[in-house]
């Protein structure tokens, strides 16, 4: 988890929206973590929805790259998530 949770200004979801999602990672000891989440077909916001940063030493070193969706156990219908693309490249 990177924090708490996040409400997207100006954004009222409804189903089938879809949402864009950049997440940079950068440095180490501490890394810094910076995730932006925006409607798809509009404009990237110029700041972070949300930053981090994390300097557990079990954390940095190389690791791996996934998607996964996560369903609470008090959600009280089923959900279904598609992820369309995914691309990972080194900035530096």
């Amino acid at each position: 988890m990177l924090g708490s949770i996040v409400t997207l200004p100006g954004v009222t979801y409804t189903p089938g929206t879809e949402l864009e999602v950049r997440l940079q990672v950068t440095g180490t000891a501490p890394t810094n973590l910076a995730v932006t989440v925006w409607p798809a077909g509009t404009t990237e916001p110029a700041s972070p929805t949300l930053t981090a940063t994390d300097d557990t030493a079990e954390l940095q070193v190389p690791g791996g790259v996934g998607l996964a969706a996560y369903l609470s156990g008090s959600a009280t219908a089923p959900t279904s998530v598609r992820f369309t693309g995914l691309a990972v490249r080194s900035l530096g």
